[in-house]
């Protein structure tokens, strides 16, 4: 059982509900201590524990009201955040934020699928380098005092053509390559460059976006 953050006195009794006695034969109680190894207290985003790539944490929440927080540094601008949640016996959310402050930060929900189980979900950070917060909560209450949720972070290097973001910056492209990218703010812009030295030469272009409704702009000069 864990205990939460209600420390003092807990109290074990042993009884028969069936009746059944045996004056003759003791019976052994053994109770062990095992101290926290879940980065509680963690209740507030500035009580945040530190985590570790790649490392596997467990935590409980203890109570309805019971939020864990835990933070990464994220160095490399245009990096993958990958979080993964696991947690067997209770629906718990997931909760992304760059900044303690101002409300929050608020970066991303990743908790939008409210079942039993696995949830994992990548952000690309964009340019927002430094502190990350994690939050895990209980959906609409929910808690186990008693099994543990289990929770990992990774760090994916930027593979992109980050930074584009002005014409200037343009990633040049040869006939055939493709790539990936991310739209990362309201306002950012990737640009790419493609050189085509034959006259009258078709240039097609593809975009496949399958999450958002993204405008594909050709230039010239």
């Amino acid at each position: 059982y864990n205990i939460g953050n209600e420390t003092g006195w807990y109290y074990i009794a042993v009884t028969n509900p069936g009746g059944a006695v045996a004056p003759d034969v003791p019976y052994e109680v053994r109770a062990r201590v095992t101290p926290d190894a879940t980065g509680e207290p963690n209740e507030t985003c500035q009580t945040a524990f530190q985590v570790a790539e790649t490392t596997r944490y467990e935590g409980y929440l203890a109570s309805t009201a019971d939020t864990d927080y835990y933070k990464i540094y994220v160095a490399t601008p245009y990096s993958d955040l990958n979080l993964r949640l696991f947690h067997p016996s209770a629906d718990y959310d997931v909760h992304l934020f760059y900044d303690c402050n101002a409300g929050g930060g608020w970066a991303r929900n990743i908790g939008w699928a409210h079942n039993i189980g696995e949830k994992t979900a990548t952000y690309n950070v964009g340019t927002e380098t430094g502190w990350y917060y994690i939050a895990v909560s209980g959906y609409e209450g929910a808690f186990d005092p008693t099994t543990p949720y289990a929770f990992e972070a990774t760090l994916t290097p930027n593979t992109t053509s980050e930074p584009n973001d002005t014409c200037s910056q343009a990633t040049s492209l040869a006939a055939g390559d493709e790539t990936t990218g991310f739209i990362t703010t309201g306002a950012d812009v990737d640009y790419y460059k493609l050189y085509v030295s034959q006259p009258y030469t078709t240039l097609n272009l593809r975009l496949n976006h399958p999450t958002r409704d993204y405008d594909l702009h050709l230039f010239y000069g």
